[in-house]
């Protein structure tokens, strides 16, 4: 057999490429809208949220969805499974194909607002310019819960859709379900087309 030699520059870098700046929360604010940067250039996406915190004890983190020109306010389907380090089993959160929700569940356990009570997300987003099919993202998340629960680690994995349309994402909202947003960074990712 011939040996071939494959010009190197002509294979596509793999890996995770930085779109834009990382950004941080510096004043207090009640959502953080990432979008612009969605296009077809990349397969997938990730957003990154490090040291998230909220003012307000007792929250969730949520997301939703812009689809057709607007943030989305209902029809969402999701599944979160999480565990802690106080318990040996896992429990589920649940929006099940029979409800709705109005948002995407991304963190599965309360934050507090003391300050061990912090949060980390990873929210993948794939094919966001297509329009044959529903938008669907990945959900991964670490944290501590509020200082009643013993400051347990937890951590949550899952996914979540917009139901009703198939027109193209163009931006994702983060936010606690109250409160404001007042510490932690983002970065946003793509992955090139192969």
């Amino acid at each position: 057999a011939e040996a071939r030699s494959v010009a190197i520059s002509a294979i596509p870098a793999p890996g995770l490429v930085p779109i834009g700046a990382a950004f941080s929360v510096t004043a207090a604010t009640p959502v953080v809208d990432i979008e612009g940067n969605f296009t077809s250039d990349y397969e997938e996406y990730l957003i990154v949220g490090n040291g998230l915190k909220c003012d307000t004890d007792s929250v969730y983190l949520r997301a939703q969805l812009k689809i057709d020109g607007a943030y989305q306010t209902d029809n969402y389907v999701f599944y979160v499974i999480n565990g802690n380090s106080a318990s040996t089993g896992v429990s589920a959160a649940v929006s099940g194909s029979g409800s709705v929700a109005p948002s995407i569940m991304l963190s599965g356990f309360i934050l507090g607002n003391q300050s061990e009570a912090k949060g980390n997300v990873r929210v993948g987003v794939f094919t966001p310019t297509d329009t044959t099919s529903e938008k669907m993202v990945d959900i991964e998340f670490t944290g501590f819960a509020r200082a009643d629960n013993n400051a347990n680690q937890f951590k949550a994995v899952g996914s979540g859709r917009h139901k009703t349309s198939t027109a193209a994402l163009t931006g994702v909202r983060i936010f606690f379900t109250e409160g404001n947003v007042i510490a932690g960074s983002f970065q946003l990712y793509g992955r090139k087309k192969l």
